[in-house]
C-alpha cells in the first residue's frame, strides 16, 4: 500500500497519452501517473508549483501528436507538450469564455473544446481566428440557458463532429449544425449525455428517457426512443455496441438490438434490480455479462440469461463491469471487487489488506493490463496482477463527506481492452 500525490479524490476524467501515462483531472489539480517503474511515480499539478491556471480541472484529453489538453471551471485550457505549458484564455486567445466543459483533442487533427457557456471551439493555434459553434437558444430553437453545457464531443460521420449537450444532440458538419432533442415533448428532459455514430451512419444517444437512435436519411424526424412499453424503465445506465454491430442497453432491465428487432429481458429476470454496465466475453461473441443493482453479475449467452455465480463475501450491489486484456470479467462491488477465471470469482476486500475500504464505484484497465479501481472517498489502488498498490489524496478533510472517485466511464475501459467495441456508462 503506497500514499501519492492524487490531489485529490473528486476525480472528474483521466486521460492515457502515448507514453503511457495516466492523467487526472481533479478538483484539487491535474495529476499524472508514470507507471514505468514497479511501483509507478505521481507527480501534482497546481497553480502554485506549475502554469496550471486552476485547481478546478474538469476534463483532460490527449492529442495526436502526444499533447496534453485540461481544462478549468473558470480559467480557460493549458496544453501541455514536453515541459512547455501553454495557456488559453478569453483574455488572450479567440475562446468566448473560460469555462471548460469537456475536450476532446483526437478528432483527427482537430481539438474541439466545449465550453460552460453553450459554445464549441475549434482550437487553431497559431491563428487569430478560432470556429465557434454557437449552440445557444438564439440560433436553435428549445435551447435553455440551463442546458448550455456540453457534455461530451465525439467523431460522427465522416467530418461532422456530434456535440451531446443538456438540450439534445447536435451534429455540425462545418458549416450547419441540427439539433436533436431526446424528447418531443417541450417539458421533458432533452439531455443527450453520450453519444456513438457507426459506420452505416446510425447514431446512438444516451439520455434520461432511453436509448435515442438516429438512422441515416431519417434526420429530419425526431430521434427514436425505446419507449416504456418495450422495457421497463427508460433511464439507460448502460450502453454498449458489440463486435457484430448490435446495440446494447441496461436500465430496469437489459435489451439488445441489431438494426431490426429489439430483445428484452424483462425487469422480472433481474429481481427488479436495475442493470449498471455491460461487458462483452472475448472468448466468446455471443455471451454478455451485465451488472446489476443488487443481483449480482448476470451473463446473456444467445438468448439465455442465467447467474453468473456468487461474488463470493462481496455484495450483490455490482456498479461497474469490466473485460481484461486477457478475457478475466471484473466486477466492483459496494465491499470490495472480484475477478472472474477460469470458473471461479475471487474476492479482493479491505477486510483482507488488499484494497483500500469503501464502495468501489469505477473500474478501467490500462495497455499493460493492470487494473484500477476508484473507491468511495478513500483513493484509487492498481492491481497488477499479483499485488495491489493503493494511491491516496496528499489531504483529505476529517469534514469531508463520502464521495466517489469518478475513473473513466466504461467505454474507456472497453475501448483499452477491445478496440472494436464502444460502451457508454452514466
Amino acid at each position: 500500500m503506497l500514499n501519492s500525490q492524487i490531489p485529490d479524490n473528486d476525480v472528474n476524467a483521466l486521460a492515457i497519452d502515448l507514453s503511457g501515462n495516466v492523467w487526472l483531472a481533479t478538483n484539487n489539480g491535474l495529476a499524472k501517473f508514470d507507471g514505468s517503474s514497479h511501483y509507478g511515480s505521481w507527480v501534482a499539478y497546481d497553480d502554485q508549483n506549475s502554469q496550471l491556471p486552476n485547481n478546478k480541472v474538469s476534463s483532460v484529453s490527449v492529442g495526436i501528436d502526444g499533447s496534453v489538453w485540461a481544462g478549468t471551471y473558470t480559467k480557460g485550457l493549458v496544453k501541455i507538450t514536453g515541459d512547455t505549458w501553454t495557456v488559453y484564455r478569453k483574455s488572450n486567445s479567440p475562446l468566448t469564455s473560460d469555462s471548460i466543459a469537456s475536450i476532446n483533442a483526437n478528432l483527427n487533427t482537430a481539438v474541439w473544446v466545449g465550453l460552460g457557456t453553450g459554445r464549441a471551439v475549434n482550437v487553431k493555434e497559431g491563428s487569430s481566428t478560432w470556429d465557434v459553434v454557437d449552440l445557444k437558444a438564439t440560433e436553435m430553437p428549445g435551447f435553455l440557458p440551463s442546458g448550455r453545457q456540453v457534455f461530451e464531443i465525439r467523431k460522427g460521420t465522416g467530418s461532422e463532429i456530434l456535440f451531446s449537450t443538456y438540450s439534445g444532440l447536435i451534429r455540425y458538419d462545418g458549416t450547419n449544425k441540427v439539433r436533436y432533442p431526446a424528447s418531443q415533448n417541450a417539458n421533458e428532459d432533452n439531455a443527450v449525455f453520450s453519444a456513438y455514430a457507426d459506420g452505416d451512419g446510425t447514431i446512438y444517444g444516451g439520455t434520461r428517457h432511453g436509448l435515442a437512435i438516429n438512422k441515416a436519411g431519417t434526420w429530419a424526424n425526431p430521434v427514436i426512443k425505446l419507449s416504456a412499453t418495450e422495457m421497463l424503465g427508460t433511464n439507460v445506465t448502460s450502453l454498449l455496441v458489440d463486435k457484430t454491430g448490435a446495440v446494447w442497453l441496461g436500465a430496469h432491465s437489459a435489451a439488445r438490438f441489431d438494426g431490426t428487432t429489439w430483445r428484452v429481458w424483462g425487469p422480472t429476470s433481474f429481481g427488479y434490480k436495475a442493470v449498471t454496465g455491460i461487458t462483452l466475453d472475448s472468448a466468446d461473441p455471443t455471451t454478455h455479462w451485465l451488472a446489476t443493482d443488487g443481483n449480482g453479475v448476470e451473463k446473456i449467452t444467445g438468448n439465455n440469461l442465467a447467474p453468473a455465480g456468487n461474488l463470493p463475501g462481496l455484495s450483490n450491489k455490482v456498479n461497474a463491469i469490466l473485460t481484461d486484456k486477457t478475457g478475466n470479467i471484473w466486477a466492483a462491488t459496494d465491499d470490495g471487487v472480484a475477478k472472474y477465471s477460469g470458473g471461479t470469482w475471487t474476492p479482493y476486500t479491505a477486510a483482507s489488506a488488499q484494497i483500500p475500504e469503501g464502495v468501489v464505484s469505477s473500474l478501467a484497465v490500462d495497455k499493460d493490463n493492470n487494473i484500477w479501481i476508484g473507491t468511495g472517498f478513500n483513493g484509487v489502488a492498481k492491481f497488477n496482477g499479483s499485488t495491489w498498490t493503493t494511491y491516496t489524496p496528499r489531504i483529505i478533510p476529517s469534514s469531508a463527506p463520502a464521495r466517489f472517485v469518478r475513473l473513466p466511464p466504461l467505454q474507456t475501459a472497453i475501448c483499452i481492452s477491445q478496440p472494436s467495441t464502444w460502451a457508454w456508462r452514466s
